[in-house]
């Protein structure tokens, strides 16, 4: 390696206007990087700043500006200035220890030269006599002797020793500055990640002692309890619960002050007295130097208004199988036995003939219940969703259905797979299944259609048939349990429903479930 005497050649000169000139370019140069390090901008932005200043005021034919990545092992290229601006292509990330500029970063220690062709380590020469090149300076950046980005410029002139000077004293400030806005970069994710934690999330904190005084709490525990930041360092943890979580709330807090963890679901008290469920997490933390009582907070309104509406579907659709084995299945093994009577009668009559006809009623009724009760069953949990998914499922439904009216026509149109959670494939079956339910009980549809789509951002299930169709805003109760089911279900999804129907013009719905 060559150390600043034996790589630079500075004739001496006479002219000293040009010597104060060379000065005061230094001088502006110091100027402008300073200026580019204290102003705010991004990292890069800041070092591309640094790369151009040096270009303009030493007439170097390009400056680089690399910085030490995550791994610790690869150099970055952040900033490209001069004949060269792009950041890409073979010296856009250079391992340590390899190339000149790796090898820079590796030794910790400049290599400059005023004679670029024929040196060993600019291993680029028919580049460099084709662009003319004559010096090379390349500096590690080093703070605290670590090592965070090396700099380097060529030139198509030597570079004298004031300018080398000005190029160790710029090094070391950028170096700095890369440092800084590092520590400042940290600094600000750890301050946006306690504020993302404490104030922005949607979950309740409050940080208390063991014996449940309140002594901070973020603003979603405000909104959740009503209460104002002024208020809780007079409140505790009994105040915001029901009087009678009382027994269970000291549980929480003595296993939480022998070092464990709980979870709960308790019974919330707002500050007006409204009722309000609550899933409480507690454990410790350090607060203040000590350790203390975190507890995260989750209002789980939603959550008990979902299960008692799933608990209410459950007995409504118990409800409706009940009638429709009375109305269906029942009746027609009730008229079996009416049939059957009535053929014994007529074979011991000797009527052969009518008991025949009996006999063959017998048979017809006997298929229809069959259908009719192996529909109810499929109803009842297809396991074809559990194993080949809604798609198979659905398919299966309207074969079932077709079986069931021989005049009815139906068409599943759906891609070839589907990426959905579970628990979505059985809702959207469950509004497939009261949609085709009510297309056979009231509709009178000589075709009905499935319609599958799914994009980005959308799940898109849609049942339309021919029908008689009905008017929803004169006849708002048309479907019965039907229509209110498929709404419910679409609204636990957080799905966009939309029922369209005119007499005569069939009926189309259709749920947007969002990705």
């Amino acid at each position: 390696m060559r150390d600043h005497n034996a790589s630079t050649t500075t004739a001496p000169t006479d002219d000293a206007a040009a010597h104060w000139r060379e000065h005061a370019r230094h001088a502006a140069l110091r100027a402008e990087v300073s200026l580019a390090l204290a102003e705010p901008g991004t990292p890069r932005a800041t070092l591309q700043r640094c790369a151009e200043a040096l270009v303009a005021h030493l007439d170097a034919a390009f400056a680089r500006i690399w910085t030490v990545a995550d791994d610790g092992a690869t150099l970055e290229l952040q900033a490209s200035a001069g004949r060269y601006t792009h950041l890409d292509g073979p010296h856009g990330r250079i391992a340590i220890g390899h190339l000149k500029i790796g090898l820079i970063a590796q030794e910790r220690r400049p290599y400059l030269t005023n004679a670029v062709i024929g040196d060993p380590r600019v291993h680029e020469q028919g580049w460099a006599r084709r662009e003319g090149m004559v010096a090379f300076a390349g500096y590690p950046l080093i703070v605290e002797a670590r090592l965070v980005g090396v700099m380097a410029l060529f030139a198509q002139r030597p570079l004298t020793a004031t300018t080398l000077d000005a190029l160790a004293s710029v090094a070391a400030a950028i170096g700095q500055g890369i440092e800084r806005q590092r520590a400042e970069a940290a600094l600000r994710e750890r301050e946006a990640a306690y504020r993302g934690v404490f104030e922005a999330t949607s979950d309740g904190l409050l940080i208390g002692d063991f014996a449940g005084q309140i002594l901070a709490a973020n603003p979603a525990a405000g909104a959740i309890f009503g209460h104002d930041a002024a208020a809780w360092p007079a409140l505790t943890l009994a105040d915001l619960l029901a009087p009678d979580e009382g027994v269970a709330l000291g549980r929480h807090l003595a296993a939480v002050a022998a070092g464990e963890q709980f979870r709960a679901q308790l019974a919330g008290r707002r500050r007006d007295g409204r009722a309000v469920p609550l899933e409480i997490h507690g454990s410790t933390l350090s607060y203040g130097g000590q350790a203390r009582l975190l507890c995260a907070v989750r209002d789980i309104t939603e959550r008990v208004e979902a299960e008692r509406l799933r608990d209410r579907r459950v007995h409504e659709e118990r409800q409706r199988l009940a009638r429709e084995l009375h109305d269906s299945v029942t009746q027609s093994l009730y008229g079996i036995t009416l049939y059957s009577t009535a053929a014994t009668r007529q074979l011991a009559a000797g009527d052969l003939a009518t008991a025949r006809d009996s006999l063959a009623e017998i048979g017809a009724t006997a298929q229809e219940a069959l259908a009719e009760l192996r529909l109810l069953i499929f109803e009842l949990r297809p396991p074809i969703l559990a194993e080949a998914g809604l798609i198979a499922a659905l398919q299966a439904r309207l074969d079932a259905v077709e079986g069931r009216i021989g005049t009815l026509k139906t068409r599943l149109d759906a891609p070839a797979t589907l990426e959905l959670p579970p628990a979505i494939e059985e809702s959207l079956y469950r509004i497939a299944q009261e949609a085709l339910n009510n297309t056979l009980k009231h509709a009178h549809a000589r075709q009905v259609t499935v319609a599958l789509q799914q994009d980005a951002t959308t799940t898109r299930l849609r049942i339309g048939d021919d029908g008689v169709g009905f008017d929803p805003h004169a006849d708002a109760g048309h479907g019965g349990l039907g229509l209110r089911g498929i709404a419910e279900r679409a609204a636990l999804l957080g799905a966009r429903l939309d029922v369209t129907s005119a007499p005569d013009r069939g009926t189309a719905i259709t749920v947007e479930v969002p990705r």
